[in-house]
Order: structure tokens, then sequence, then C-alpha cells
């Protein structure tokens, strides 16, 4: 329950640091993300113990993707592909997706839908909810632009923190876009 309250708090000064602006289209970029980071497991734990915690690797994450780790299920908590890379959609500054499959129509629901703002300066903050698994997230950082545009170039170790009450673990770590863009949603 903290880790909820720190999220939403998170959020809120977020939105106070990025004051709301009217929707500017991007061009439905699509980048492929990587990331790392650390998962807690509340599950078994007794008074005065604490959780276990363990470090998650980018290859562990692709694993993860492909559906080959544990706890890592098609259709159960992921929605599995075996390439094993997630993207990042840039829909507008008011709107982002991430999945586990490319969707250049972007009109897929495997698209998990993130909702924030984003400032001229490409400060950020997204949040959205993962269906399949329960996850709740937040993501915050900076985007790069093509210099005088608002056209997104890159997103470098942006902050995510996540909680999934019904796996009872919460995740901290980063995330980045690998190279260049990938293509463009054509459909959003």
């Amino acid at each position: 329950m903290a880790l909820k309250i720190a999220a939403v708090v998170l959020v809120f000064v977020g939105f106070l640091a990025v004051h709301q602006q009217n929707a500017f289209a991007f061009n439905g970029e699509v980048f492929e993300i990587t990331g790392s980071g650390t998962i807690t497991h509340f599950h078994d734990v007794t008074a005065g113990t604490k959780p276990f915690v363990n470090k998650v690797t980018a290859a562990m994450i692709v694993q993860c993707i492909q559906g080959t780790a544990g706890g890592c299920t098609d259709g159960v908590t992921i929605v599995a592909d075996p390439d094993g890379k997630a993207y990042v959609y840039f829909f507008s500054d008011t709107e982002w997706g991430i999945a586990t499959q490319p969707d250049l129509a972007c009109g897929s629901g495997s698209i998990t839908h993130l909702d924030g703002l984003v400032a001229g300066t490409g400060l950020f903050v997204m949040e959205g909810q993962h269906t399949l698994s329960g996850s709740t997230f937040v993501i915050h950082g900076t985007v790069s632009f093509v210099k005088g545009t608002k056209t997104p170039t890159s997103m470098k170790k942006a902050s995510i923190l996540g909680v999934a009450e019904g796996q009872q673990h919460s995740a901290v770590g980063t995330v980045a876009t690998v190279g260049a863009a990938v293509d463009n949603c054509h459909n959003h």
C-alpha cells in the first residue's frame, strides 16, 4: 500500500512539474526499448524479515518476453514474442504505448496505453496499467527531440516504478530506447 501511495505522489509531483499543454502530435514513432532493475517479492514475508529482492537484467527481460523465463507465461502475464523485444509508441504528448510486439497499425489490443504529460523540453511522466499482469507503473524521465521540433529521437535511462499487487511484486528500474525509430504507427 505504501508503494501505491508513493507512486501516486510521484505522479502528482510530476504533473505539478510539467504544466498542462495542448496536445501536439508526435509522429507515431515506434522505438525498441531495453531496461533493467530489481523486483521485490512481498509474498511469504514475515514480521521483521526483509523481502527477497532479485536483479533483473536486459537479458532476463528478453527471456521473459520470449515466454521462456519462469513466471512469464504467454497470455497470462505477458504477450510473448519470439524476438524478445519491447517497444514504446509516441502517439502524442499525452498518450504513449508499450508492447512486446511491433504493431505498426497501432490498433492492437496488445498495446498498453500510457497517459501523462510531456514538456517542450522533453521532461515527461507517464502512467499505465498492464491488464494481463495487473501491474500499475509510472515512467519518468526525458525524451530527446529533433532540434527545433517535437519529434522524438530517443529516451535515455527513464525511471520506472511498478507494482503488481496480485503477484505481490514491486519493480524499480530504468528503461531506454535502442537506436533510431523502428517505424511509425500508421493509424493512430
